[in-house]
């Protein structure tokens, strides 16, 4: 498209006039919710942070999420391979799944990192490009101009691919789809090894938001290393535990989660090692206690995927209904980090965009268009995703979402018709929903409240919502009762009833647009050289004492 072509300046000039205009008409709300404190401050995130503060309040740091931390990204050098060398031609009517099958191939049998070109026009598959390795980017044309057209859903493949990747429709309830929420046409996943989830090693000590963890054993781990950290194992103190993730508040959580092995997860980087501590990049999302059975994990994920430049088109059929979808899915992202996709729209999809297992990576610049489907941007178990610069423009179920574990990622700068903001259960937390356009034909769809009451509550706590234009007529918002501590700040809509204890400052919205809290949170780490807790990643030596 044109708009791609201008200079930078002039698009994100053309971006905030073309998406953002119903800031400049925003009103302060007078009322507070009913279960909130409200706590009226200044319009920048200074303020907000001191009143906080002063108040012995939390308010998480978002500023991780996205590819390499939001920091520069890595030069990479990858080497070319063009498909059409391998028989794919665009517009010719028939399907390239051979030949594509082919270039794909050819590009997991290359050591070096591999750049997988395909060219303007309409490439016809009928299979799904699935991705097992590191260092691989899937680059169209730009421009709207490459477009994959997938001609059939993931459930008409046949057996044998779906066995592949573990899809089986003999085993799940009769009643919901196999890829209602799982599979895509564009699918990264590591091949197995074995040492996923192996071995556990219990954690002795640990702060919410600091950056030490106390272990006996530090003889695995390499500077580098990406690891799960699980809390609360069986056995653990399960009601201190809650109360943590409520910030004690009267919330109770799901009967569903009784016997689980591990409440929430948190995917962390390695960058220092002692003798009995390691350092890590991200803060940590939680207190560590022996009580709470704190376990380090393995993990094998996937790294620098990268997807960048085109359009997956499905053919423009009837939705089949809650639960009972047929797999039209686009890209699903399953177990990676640090990488992203970028420039791409997704059309006619019961599942456009899926965030699995996954850490520091980013969406930018996507589009999810045409008829109803279930999710538009989903963001599951995973930590440090980015999404921003979007447009929601299709009528699907959970628009956008974040949803079981979920924890520390970030939705901003979007536009979002038949808005639907899921805040799903299963213990998602600690998300940021920032400069966002929300348009809704009904009030009580905004704020989006799915999954299983075994699995409550909405959230745990401090999901954040910040600068946010809420356009929507008819009925009434529907009240939340069980998201604890959440932060609305510049928000100029909200229901009667949120909490409980919500901190909600709306005094800005008449003022002016809000200063961007993930920005203003990342340009002060990058300025304070992250308080001075991260030891050079490129030094290995161990810490002399860490703790």
């Amino acid at each position: 498209m044109i708009f791609r072509k201008l200079p930078c300046p002039t698009r994100w000039l053309l971006w905030s006039l073309l998406f953002y205009p119903s800031w400049l008409a925003a009103s302060t709300i007078t009322s507070q919710a009913n279960s909130g404190q409200h706590q009226p401050s200044g319009c920048h995130p200074t303020d907000v942070t001191t009143t906080l503060a002063k108040t012995g309040g939390y308010l998480p740091d978002f500023s991780y999420a996205g590819y390499q931390w939001g920091e520069s990204p890595t030069d990479i050098d990858y080497q070319l391979l063009d498909v059409t060398d391998y028989g794919v031609i665009a517009n010719d009517g028939i399907d390239d799944t051979p030949a594509m099958l082919k270039a794909l191939l050819a590009a997991h049998q290359i050591a070096t990192p591999v750049n997988l070109l395909f060219p303007p026009g309409t490439v016809l598959l009928s299979q799904p490009i699935f991705i097992n390795r590191s260092f691989i980017r899937l680059q169209g044309a730009g421009d709207g101009s490459t477009v994959l057209a997938f001609d059939r859903p993931l459930l008409q493949l046949p057996e044998s691919i779906l066995a592949a990747y573990q899809i089986d429709k003999k085993k799940e309830p009769p009643a919901i789809s196999p890829v209602s929420w799982r599979g895509g046409f564009i699918w990264a996943h590591p091949i197995a090894d074995g040492t996923h989830g192996k071995p556990e090693i219990e954690l002795q000590s640990g702060q919410r938001g600091k950056f030490e963890v106390g272990m006996l054993d530090t003889s695995s781990l390499t500077v580098g290393d990406v690891i799960t950290v699980r809390w609360c194992r069986l056995g653990c103190d399960l009601s201190s535990f809650t109360e943590h993730l409520m910030d004690h508040q009267p919330v109770t959580l799901g009967k569903g989660f009784a016997n689980m092995n591990g409440l929430v997860s948190q995917y962390l980087t390695v960058t220092g090692i002692g003798s009995d501590s390691i350092r890590v990049k991200e803060p940590l999302a939680h207190d560590i206690k022996p009580d709470w059975q704190v376990m380090q994990l393995a993990t094998n994920m996937l790294e620098q995927v990268h997807l960048d430049g085109f359009t997956i088109q499905f053919p423009e059929l009837p939705y089949a209904g809650h639960h009972q979808e047929q797999g039209f899915n686009g890209v699903y992202l399953h177990r990676v980090s640090q990488s992203s996709v970028s420039n791409v729209t997704v059309e006619h999809a019961d599942n456009a965009f899926f965030m699995n297992d996954s850490t520091t990576s980013s969406l930018s610049n996507i589009e999810v268009r045409g008829r109803e489907g279930h999710y538009s941007i989903a963001i599951e178990d995973s930590n440090h995703i980015l999404v921003t610069d979007f447009a929601l423009t299709a009528s699907m179920l959970h628009n956008p979402s974040v949803g079981w574990g979920a924890e520390l990622n970030v939705y901003r700068r979007g536009r979002i018709e038949h808005a639907r903001i899921e805040q799903h259960k299963g213990l998602n937390q600690q998300n940021l929903f920032e400069s966002l356009d929300v348009h809704a034909q009904k009030k009580r769809r905004v704020f989006s409240l799915g999954g299983n009451r075994l699995y409550g509550p909405t959230s745990a706590a401090f999901n954040t919502f910040w600068d946010v234009a809420i356009s929507a007529a008819e009925g009434q918002f529907s009240a939340v009762t069980d998201a604890p501590s959440a932060r609305l700040v510049g928000v100029d809509q909200l229901p009667e009833q949120y909490g409980p204890g919500a901190f909600i400052d709306s005094r800005c919205i008449a003022e002016k647009r809000l200063e961007s809290l993930y920005i203003w949170q990342l340009t002060q780490r990058l300025a304070e050289g992250e308080n001075q807790h991260v030891a050079n990643s490129n030094d290995s030596a161990p810490l002399a004492n860490p703790r």
